[in-house]
């Protein structure tokens, strides 16, 4: 069900916007994961590899929205 309504406002933000906004926006969909896993379980696994991701996913979508 979850995926079906992220499928939903996918199609809906690209109708609004350009994909060059939304695709790094869609991307940025695994730090969501990790405080949605946060709030539910009140912890979070995977140290210095987990931050390594954070922080290249980040860097990523600032690189895409401001080139």
């Amino acid at each position: 069900m979850l995926n079906g309504l992220a499928v939903l406002l996918l199609y809906a933000a690209l109708a609004n916007g350009p994909v060059a906004l939304v695709a790094p926006l869609v991307a940025t969909y695994p730090l969501v994961t990790i405080v949605g896993s946060m709030v539910l379980d009140g912890k979070i696994e995977g140290g210095p590899r987990l931050a390594m991701g954070v922080a290249l996913t980040v860097l990523g979508v600032v690189l895409l929205l401001a080139g």
